[in-house]
């Protein structure tokens, strides 16, 4: 029982694969790219919360805040609230375009392979039929 689920598995796999590979790594590429930039937005909140008074001098936070605030040193800026809150917004929008992106981008290639597998379910029930 255990060999007959792993196989269909593996035939589901080539299903979805099959024709579709560069479409298939752009959805998990992007998948990728999504979390960088969720991750990216949550360390722009340590400066946004230091700006608004909350200490963030000590430990962790503090590195976090000391890498943020050199990551736009890089760029030649100062981590401000109006620059961070600009950079919070840009890479929050950039986040959601790439998530919807992803999503669109994902529910096309489910519903392809579901079409193809109804029709070739449809096609093996028909080429059974005595007419």
């Amino acid at each position: 029982m255990r060999d007959s689920r792993g196989a269909n598995a593996w035939r589901l796999a080539r299903a979805v694969l099959e024709g579709r590979h560069w479409r298939v790594a752009l959805v998990t590429g992007l998948s990728l790219v999504n979390g960088f930039a969720q991750g990216a937005a949550i360390l722009l909140l340590v400066p946004m919360l230091r700006a608004a008074g909350v200490p963030v001098s000590a430990g962790t936070v503090g590195r976090i805040d000391h890498v943020v605030s050199a990551a736009f040193q890089m760029f030649g800026l100062t981590a401000t609230f109006p620059a961070v809150l600009i950079a919070f917004v840009a890479i929050a929008w950039l986040q959601a375009s790439i998530e919807r992106w992803e999503i669109v981008e994902g529910a096309r290639i489910e519903q392809e392979v579901e079409r193809e597998l109804r029709t070739g379910l449809y096609a093996a029930m028909m080429a059974e039929l005595d007419w």
